[in-house]
C-alpha cells in the first residue's frame, strides 16, 4: 500500500509531466492571425472573430483575430506589424490600404508567411504585383452595391434621390459600395445618391445625425445603410416619423435588430457577405496551405438577400450569433 505523502508525491510529479506534455502540444500547434481594421465592439467584426475562433477549435489550431477598436487603420498596421514579428504559420488581412499595410504585408512573404486577404482587396496602381497575386475569401464590393441599387429599382421612381450612410469612411470598402450603387442608380434611374458619413458611437446619435439629413433633404425615397448599426437606425427613424412606404430601406449585413425590422416590413431587404465564413474559411484556407501545402482558392462569400420572405430562415444564424 502506497503511504500518503509517497501518493502526493507521485500525483505531484504526473501533474507535471502532463503540464509540460500539454505546453509542448500547445508549442506544436499551428497559429494564425486574422487581421482586421476593427474589432468586436462592431458587430460585423464579431461575428468574423467568432468564425476565426471556432475555425481554430474545429481544427485544433492556434486561431487569433487581431483587430483594433474600430476603425484605425494605422492601428491596423501596427498590428499587422506584430503579427509578422510573432512569425505565425498563417496570416489573413482585411487589405483596406496598400499604404499602410503593404510593407508589412510584404515583409511576410518575404518571411516566407503564407498570407490571404480576406474582405478587402484595395489595390492601388502601384501596388506590389505579389499582393495583387493573394487569394481573396470574401465578396465584390462593387458588385454589391449594384446590387442593392436592383433590389430598391422596383421601389424607386426615375430621378430618385437615395442617401447612402456610410459608418467607416476609413475603411474604403463603404466607400465602393456607395460608389457600385451610385453608378447602377444613376444609368438604370437617372437617380442621385448622396453619401452621408454617420460615425456615431451612441444610437442616439446615429438616428440625430440620419434625421438632420432627412429633414433637409425631404424627397428622399430610399436610404441604405452599410452596417447593421445604421440599418437600425433608419429602420427607427422611418418607424418613428411615420415613413413606412415613403422611404425604403435597404442595406448590409445582418443582426436581430436588422432582421425584426425585416419581418415588420420596415426594411424592405438587406444583402449578407457571411461575415463568419470570412473568418471561419480564412482559416481553413490558411490551414490547408501550411498543412498539406495546397495553394488558398479565391473563395466567393457572396452576396445573399434577405427579405421578408426568407427572414425565417436566417433566424437560427443570427441567433447562434453567426449571422453577419
Amino acid at each position: 500500500m502506497i503511504h500518503s505523502h509517497k501518493l502526493k508525491r507521485s500525483l505531484a510529479v504526473l501533474a507535471l509531466l502532463l503540464g509540460t506534455a500539454s505546453a509542448a502540444l500547445a508549442q506544436d500547434k499551428p497559429k494564425y492571425y486574422v487581421n482586421f481594421i476593427g474589432g468586436p465592439e462592431i458587430q460585423f467584426f464579431a461575428v468574423v472573430k467568432r468564425g476565426v475562433e471556432e475555425a481554430g477549435k474545429d481544427l485544433g489550431v492556434e486561431a487569433i483575430f487581431s483587430g483594433p477598436k474600430c476603425c484605425d487603420i494605422n492601428l491596423q498596421a501596427q498590428l499587422l506589424k506584430s503579427n509578422v514579428a510573432a512569425k505565425p504559420d498563417g496570416i489573413a488581412v482585411e487589405f483596406n490600404d496598400p499604404k499602410a499595410l503593404s510593407k508589412p504585408l510584404l515583409d511576410a512573404l518575404d518571411a516566407g508567411i503564407p498570407v490571404v486577404l480576406v474582405n478587402t482587396q484595395n489595390f492601388a496602381e502601384e501596388s506590389d504585383p505579389r499582393i495583387k497575386a493573394l487569394a481573396y475569401i470574401g465578396q465584390d464590393e462593387r458588385v454589391s452595391g449594384a446590387k442593392v441599387g436592383a433590389g430598391l429599382k422596383p421601389h424607386l421612381k426615375k430621378g430618385a434621390h437615395v442617401v447612402c450612410q456610410n459608418p467607416g469612411p476609413a475603411q474604403i470598402v463603404q466607400t465602393i459600395r456607395c460608389d457600385g450603387l451610385k453608378a447602377y442608380l444613376e444609368k438604370e434611374l437617372g437617380a442621385t445618391v448622396d453619401v452621408l458619413v454617420n460615425t456615431a458611437s451612441t444610437p442616439a446619435q446615429g438616428i440625430s445625425v440620419l434625421d438632420g439629413y432627412m429633414r433637409s433633404h425631404k424627397n428622399t425615397s430610399a436610404i441604405v445603410s452599410l452596417n447593421p448599426e445604421t440599418g437600425t437606425y433608419a429602420c427607427q427613424w422611418v418607424d418613428k416619423n411615420k415613413m413606412h412606404g415613403q422611404v425604403t430601406l435597404g442595406g448590409y449585413d445582418v443582426s436581430p435588430a436588422v432582421l425584426d425590422c425585416i419581418k415588420r416590413g420596415t426594411t424592405a431587404f438587406t444583402l449578407v457577405q457571411q461575415a463568419y465564413a470570412q473568418g471561419y474559411l480564412a482559416v481553413v484556407a490558411l490551414y490547408m496551405k501550411h498543412k498539406y501545402g495546397m495553394t488558398p482558392p479565391n473563395i466567393d462569400t457572396s452576396t445573399l438577400y434577405v427579405t421578408k420572405e426568407n427572414a425565417d430562415s436566417f433566424q437560427p444564424i443570427v441567433d447562434s450569433g453567426r449571422g453577419g
